[in-house]
């Protein structure tokens, strides 16, 4: 009996925390799928609740993992000592967003910007060299295939850490954006830019707001944060912000000029982005702070 409840101790504390994980990664997988491809709402809701399952195992296990391994990525944590900064994110973002959406339901004045704007850019895309157009068309790649890629071997390494703080802030910002992104275009199903002439293969999916902007600052807006710490001079930390908002900017630039999507439609992922990312993002580096002043409370007191 002894060794049975060793057992099971042994493999909550090391494994739980995995299979919890792997819970997640497969749910919210499902559930992308089958929202785009399979169309199956029962098999969508299924998912879901694979991934909210695996979510409550990793919560109710992360407690018993003790230690930190030293790594050479990590959260500054600026969030959790200064958690206005991420409200700010949040409400700026919204309102912005707001804003938007507010002017495509009442068609406000911004359509015709938009539609100005884009007919000018696709002249500009139908004349411009072939590899000028595959340079600029790189925005697809970057908020889509290299986003995913990076966030899979973030994710991997901060699970081989069991850095679960920066765990969560990985999932919350490449898996939990985007299904934010599904449900709030599919709420505004505003088509996308249609030419006579396409620049590239027109998507039948809703463009507003734009899924790439949305994953671009909530993937190489983290990457850039986690990577602060292994800075030290102030003109690496700025290169380092500095690279980042110019891949974030060209990938809602790329979009527009090919015609994936209007202006307002790349701005409102970037707000929607940014508001997602100062709330997820913010709420989890605060309740790792908790707990870790809850664990040394409980160490001065015993």
């Amino acid at each position: 009996m002894k060794d049975i409840l060793g057992f099971c101790h042994w493999f909550g504390r090391e494994h739980m925390v995995w299979f919890g994980s792997g819970l997640s990664i497969l749910g919210a997988i499902g559930a992308i799928v089958s929202w785009y491809g399979l169309k199956s709402i029962p098999i969508l809701i299924g998912c879901v609740v694979l991934l909210i399952a695996g979510v409550v195992i990793v919560f109710i296990n992360t407690k018993y993992m003790d230690g930190r391994p030293k790594g050479w990525l990590s959260s500054p944590n600026v969030l959790a000592r200064r958690p206005g900064t991420g409200w700010i994110m949040f409400f700026v973002g919204a309102i912005v967003f707001a804003l938007l959406a507010i002017n495509l339901k009442a068609n406000g004045p911004l359509l015709n910007f938009d539609t100005s704007v884009s007919n000018t850019l696709h002249t500009t895309a139908l004349s411009v060299s072939k590899g000028t157009l595959a340079l600029l068309n790189g925005g697809w790649y970057l908020g889509n295939e290299a986003a995913i890629v990076l966030s899979l071997l973030m994710g991997l390494y901060f699970l081989i850490k069991r850095y679960w703080q920066e765990f969560w802030m990985v999932f919350a910002g490449n898996v939990g954006a985007p299904l934010l992104f599904l449900a709030t275009s599919h709420i505004f199903n505003r088509h996308r830019p249609v030419f006579a002439v396409p620049v590239e293969h027109t998507l039948s999916g809703p463009g507003f707001p734009s899924g790439h902007c949305v994953i671009a600052v909530t993937c190489y807006g983290l990457l850039a944060y986690l990577l602060l710490p292994r800075i030290k001079s102030g003109f690496g930390k700025f290169m380092v912000i500095a690279i980042a908002l110019l891949i974030i900017l060209f990938i809602g630039f790329s979009r527009v000029f090919v015609g994936g999507h209007y202006p307002t439609d790349a701005i409102a992922g970037f707000a929607l982005g940014l508001a997602w990312a100062g709330v997820a993002y913010t709420t989890i580096e605060r309740h790792y702070a908790h707990r870790n002043e809850r664990k040394i409370d409980n160490e001065k007191a015993g």
